[in-house]
């Protein structure tokens, strides 16, 4: 029971653990590309969205509706293509595509993931288990798209969600691309809070830089959901699974997140249940 107490242990040197990025080769997939069909020695603008749909607004407003639709049926991201001036660059030619969600997840390397140990030592050593990052859908070949559409760009604008979350996608939009490979590479971020063409076009116009540090906190938040939650869901399934044989469940999960939420659809449940109705009235004005 010693274990209940580590999670707050936690928060004081998760950022110290052991950490790495699992990086992906960019394979020669056989998709469609006519990336560089006419694009010369224009000056390439990447640009990425959180969602397809914040992509298409986005470039249709900026290019006036001149954009094209460059997507392919046999690829899992949008691309929309158009020319305009970007700052002193004139004549420069965008790219807008976008992700759809989290491109990497958190877990843990090597056997620490599959090799179950219910006992308390076992959980607790988790706790220092090195981590990496994974693509999260890799059937999808998200990385390896991103770094065709980003390849040639001379600046990057990250058109992320304006929260923290957004601000780690964007993080690994860099990663997946090999931006810190590319000195030369400007990288900025459009801060925006509606998709009225007024904001958009405002928040091109005041391009500022990703915020790394909250990227860096939600990198702590999922080392510690993961941690916790592996740590309690097989500590708790050992522990309760011994004692308790006419458990209906193989798995007793625990989640930082889940766990609370189930209290409130629990609490939510039991004041449904103990409700009496009681007569009432309603004044109808005629």
């Amino acid at each position: 029971y010693g274990l209940l107490a580590l999670p707050f242990q936690l928060c004081v040197c998760v950022c110290a653990g052991p950490w790495c990025l699992v990086d992906f080769p960019n394979m020669d997939r056989d998709f469609e590309d006519d990336l560089d069909d006419d694009i010369g020695n224009e000056f390439l603008v990447f640009m990425c969205a959180e969602k397809p749909s914040i992509a298409e607004t986005v470039a249709r407003i900026l290019s006036d509706n001149s954009c094209v639709d460059a997507r392919s049926s046999r690829t899992a991201l949008p691309l929309f293509r158009w020319r305009g001036a970007f700052g002193s660059h004139a004549n420069a030619y965008y790219r807008m595509t976008s992700v759809a969600g989290n491109i990497y997840t958190t877990d843990f390397v090597g056997a620490e993931s599959t090799e179950w140990a219910g006992d308390a030592a076992s959980c607790a050593a988790l706790f220092d288990a090195p981590i990496c990052k994974k693509e999260a859908s890799p059937g999808q070949h998200v990385v390896d798209q991103l770094r065709r559409h980003a390849r040639g760009a001379g600046a990057v604008v990250l058109w992320l969600d304006c929260d923290r979350a957004g601000e780690a996608i964007g993080c690994d939009v860099l990663h997946a691309i090999g931006a810190s490979s590319r000195p030369s590479l400007a990288v900025h971020r459009a801060r925006f809070s509606s998709l009225a063409p007024a904001d958009v076009r405002a928040a091109m116009a005041t391009l500022g830089a990703p915020n790394y540090d909250e990227a860096l906190a939600v990198d702590a938040r999922d080392e510690i959901d993961l941690k916790v939650g592996v740590a309690f869901t097989r500590f708790i399934t050992s522990h309760y699974a011994a004692r308790h044989r006419a458990l209906d469940s193989r798995l007793l999960s625990y989640g930082p997140c889940q766990t609370p939420t189930l209290g409130f659809c629990v609490d939510r449940h039991d004041a449904i249940a103990a409700f009496e109705s009681e007569p009432f009235w309603r004044l109808d004005v005629r």
